[in-house]
């Protein structure tokens, strides 16, 4: 996203709760020391309450969380626990998106294994989790601290309230050979705050951005649905129906899924065009069905867990990577435990694979996210989040990315989409009710939910789609959209009725050709050139 580009947004805030404590197998204890508000861009000094029209309040805040004398508890007695309680209001006239961190000071010794935490809305269930199992992420919201843990995310409407009861306590599996004792445990519940969906007003310095280009190109305007997508990286993206987010790449038509913003083998963080093959466009041929993984097709046990979810070993991924990049023939798989010969040579039954234009417009140094989840039940916003942390499937060394680094053999740049690329292409009337719903419930019989997968061009007409995103409770699952309209998981070797469309980020020197005859549409797709 070009810096000059005028985007109207709601200053974000962060609502910082400070839980201090010592867990320790003597004495456990969590005491509320202090609460205050601070702006996300001014982490430094405490600032004063000047919180405009959201707040949070502390609801009993001199009350401790006693967390039960000299030994670990079961989660029966954890549940038992007088809890903190703490209200988020907003008072605005407008929604409010917001998400709920715990973040550990620097002093905290104790290993977030071993630390149970069950938070639920006042009068719900709660599950009791173990704090290490929520995703991680890296890039602190508060001054020292040095590991924030994401909880979940939701949505206030205008004047609404939520009530939330939050629990601590040392984990019953705790025991004395463990590292445990006499350690130190200090967090801040952070919770980080928006009013609404960004969206966009106007772009200048056209001659600068692809973004603004296509935002200020009179041939296209009033059909373009180009939004950001609100996330920590605030992504430009297509949605809707049928966007004209067409255009010419390998000679054949793909479409932009939008202007993203990736990490590089360098360690920058840049904006790249991000496109797709999409199945049946005009009247270019289906790229096909395989399968995502086939890596054990022999041996005395063959079974749907042998096959696994690491997309740096997976034979999907050494396909479009190999034969498909290089346009060649070589073996594939398409069944369960079948090895075939498929041809991307153009003559052959697969589609051609990239020419040499193509290719050099690819960047082979973007690093793709592979966090996974343990199901299909969040947000776009929160699988956009578990996409970027550290929870994968169970198979051994599993890497968390994908670079030169951890697979210098076949990394070229090609891939699937994500689960949250979907979620955040819906657009019409629906689109923020839509985000307010998990992936897995779009496939509901009410019409509000159907219609989140009817308003949404990366919605699969007749076969489901992978994508790029493990299912972090098993080694062989991977999570699609259905045809349905629904994220849902499904076996890595089921190829049977899960079809491919390849991905690609565009290096920076490629540019998108937008003129009279190149509005984005289908009968007129925009042209790429590289500088």
């Amino acid at each position: 996203m070009n810096e000059d580009t005028n985007v109207v947004k709601e200053n974000k805030k962060v609502g910082v709760y400070t839980i201090i404590g010592i867990i320790a197998i003597a004495v456990v204890c969590v005491g509320i020391t202090y609460a205050y508000w601070i702006l996300t861009r001014q982490q430094q000094g405490v600032n004063t309450v000047n919180t405009a029209c959201l707040s949070i309040k502390l609801i009993n805040e001199q009350d401790e969380i006693n967390l039960q004398s000299a030994y670990p508890i079961s989660d029966d007695d954890g549940l038992k626990l007088k809890p903190f309680k703490f209200t988020i209001e907003n008072k605005c006239t407008k929604k409010a998106e917001y998400s709920l961190n715990l973040e550990m000071l620097d002093e905290t010794t104790l290993s977030s294994n071993y630390v149970r935490m069950a938070i639920n809305e006042v009068g719900a269930v709660s599950q009791p989790t173990t704090l290490s199992s929520y995703s991680s992420y890296d890039e602190m919201k508060i001054s020292g601290t040095k590991e924030g843990r994401y909880i979940f995310s939701g949505i206030l409407e205008a004047n609404e309230s939520k009530n939330y009861e939050l629990r601590l306590w040392l984990s019953s599996v705790v025991g004395p050979s463990d590292d445990a004792n006499n350690k130190y445990y200090a967090s801040k519940i952070v919770i980080d705050s928006k009013i609404e969906y960004p969206t966009i007003t106007k772009c200048q310095n056209t001659a600068d951005s692809d973004e603004c280009k296509l935002l200020n190109n009179e041939n296209n305007k009033g059909t373009n649905s180009l939004i950001y997508d609100g996330t920590s990286d605030d992504n430009l993206r297509y949605t809707g129906t049928n966007p004209d987010n067409y255009v010419r790449f390998n000679n054949e038509i793909w479409r932009i899924i939008g202007f993203m913003k990736v990490k590089t083998d360098t360690g920058n963080t840049e904006s790249r065009i991000k496109i797709i093959r999409q199945d049946g466009v005009g009247s270019q041929k289906d790229f096909g069905v395989y399968n995502w993984d086939s890596s054990v097709i022999s041996g005395p046990s063959l079974s749907i867990d042998a096959f696994y979810n690491d997309w740096t070993t997976a034979t999907l991924k050494e396909m479009l990577n190999g034969i498909y990049y290089e346009s060649t023939t070589g073996e594939c798989f398409k069944t369960t435990l079948s090895a075939t010969s498929c041809d991307f040579t153009g003559t052959g039954s697969e589609p051609k694979g990239l020419d040499a234009t193509a290719k050099g417009m690819i960047d082979k140094d973007v690093i793709w996210n592979l966090g996974g989840w343990k199901d299909a039940n969040l947000t776009a916003a929160e699988m956009y989040q578990n996409e970027r942390g550290t929870t994968t499937g169970d198979h051994n060394n599993y890497p968390q990315l994908w670079t030169k680094d951890n697979d210098a053999t076949y990394h070229k740049g090609v891939a699937l989409m994500y689960p949250s690329d979907y979620g955040f292409a819906v657009g019409g009337k629906v689109r923020n009710e839509c985000l307010t719903k998990t992936l897995y419930s779009w496939w509901n019989s009410s019409s509000s939910t159907n219609e989140c997968g009817s308003n949404d061009w990366l919605k699969p007409s007749s076969k489901n789609q992978l994508t790029l995103t493990p299912q972090s409770s098993t080694s062989s699952h991977v999570l699609i959209v259905t045809y349905n309209g629904n994220v849902n998981t499904t076996s890595g070797a089921s190829g049977n009725m899960n079809s491919v469309w390849p991905v690609v980020y565009l290096n920076k020197n490629v540019k998108i050709v937008s003129d009279n005859t190149h509005n984005g549409s289908l009968e007129q797709p925009y042209d790429l050139t590289l500088n």
